[in-house]
């Protein structure tokens, strides 16, 4: 027979109760009993039910993790970091994937409801917060929103201060030179349009207009294909832009190949920078510059700030803003030392 919560209490010779507290890290026990008890533990290869606790405790001792698109590098590393640190609060983790889907990530919400998950760690699609929104006010299931900034309501934040980055990286490239520079986008997620009015800010700021014919807002299953047909037009015209910046890592590795098929040299011919610093852009021919996010840093303190909720703690900082860091590789060079480019 399997060993029971009562056979440790008993052979520890406290209650059942004081097992349960020191399990549960609930505090009320002294060094010694936790000490003894653990021992106990140990000794008897005993393992919780975790059927019979959340029948105890109302909890399901789980966390929804939901994603735009788990493919993506940037989104595959947040939920193995946050799986591993909710791991170690005693949280297993639902990984949900929407597809960039609001329709979708609405399905997902409701059916987490459906399965009493304690809990929703969420980097919501295409940025829009109405679903979050809508279901914190119909449930009360902790939410905890990531990589998305929402004003004006009381659900906990984790963020990266995007327009920040994505001015500090025009701002470089316009420092060491370049002045015709190409923002290449989709229209898909928040953080991407956050870094485009960054950009738009740093060319203000040195004085420089803001050209919309140097603004690619290019379909996402084109960038999937590694397709852009307005950034080969601009790249074979007379007045080829000198620089790209790419609004993520991904949509750089693309514009390496489009522009390599058209004979076009990063950076001999054209600096290209991307953004997210994923773990592989080191080794890219020529590594990347790109803005680092501090990804670990920002999952860390999201899953600290839920747990927290789930805990009935009242956090005294509900929103947790970070700025990424420029780090800059061979990718990009002044349009002066370039063969094919002209300032």
């Amino acid at each position: 027979m399997s060993v029971t919560i009562n056979d440790v209490a008993k052979v520890a010779g406290v209650s059942k109760s004081t097992v349960s507290r020191v399990l549960n890290k609930s505090g009320g026990v002294s060094p010694e009993t936790e000490r003894q008890v653990l021992k106990v533990v140990s000794a008897l290869n005993y393992r919780p039910s975790f059927l019979a606790r959340g029948l105890a405790t109302q909890k399901s001792y789980s966390i929804a993790i939901v994603v735009p698109d788990i493919r993506n590098p940037f989104f595959a590393h947040m939920c193995w970091k946050a799986e591993r640190t909710m791991r170690e609060h005693g949280y297993s983790a639902i990984i949900c994937n929407t597809g960039n889907q609001t329709s979708e990530e609405a399905i997902y919400l409701k059916h987490m409801k459906d399965r009493s998950v304690d809990g929703i760690f969420i980097a919501s699609a295409i940025g829009d917060a109405t679903n979050i929104i809508n279901f914190k006010v119909r449930e009360d299931t902790p939410v905890l929103l990531f990589d998305v900034a929402v004003v004006g309501y009381d659900i906990p934040t984790v963020s990266v201060d995007d327009l920040y980055g994505g001015r500090e990286m025009t701002k470089y490239l316009i420092e060491i030179g370049h002045r015709r520079i190409v923002f290449a986008t989709s229209d898909v997620t928040y953080a991407e349009s956050q870094r485009l009015e960054g950009y738009k800010v740093a060319l203000r700021e040195a004085g420089l207009p803001v050209d919309e014919d140097l603004i690619i807002v290019n379909d996402e299953a084109e960038w999937s294909r590694g397709q852009c047909d307005r950034l080969v037009e601009l790249m074979t015209s007379g007045q080829r832009p000198t620089a790209v910046f790419c609004s993520n890592d991904l949509k750089a590795i693309r514009t390496y190949g489009i522009l390599r098929e058209h004979g076009i040299e990063v950076p001999d011919d054209v600096s290209v920078v991307g953004y997210d610093n994923l773990d592989f852009v080191g080794m890219m021919s020529p590594p990347l510059t790109t803005m680092a996010q501090p990804i670990d840093q920002m999952v860390e303190a999201g899953v600290s700030m839920l747990i927290a909720e789930l805990q009935g703690q009242r956090m005294q900082e509900r929103k947790r803003e970070f700025r990424p860091v420029l780090i800059k590789r061979q990718s990009c060079r002044s349009p002066i030392e370039s063969v094919g480019g002209a300032v």
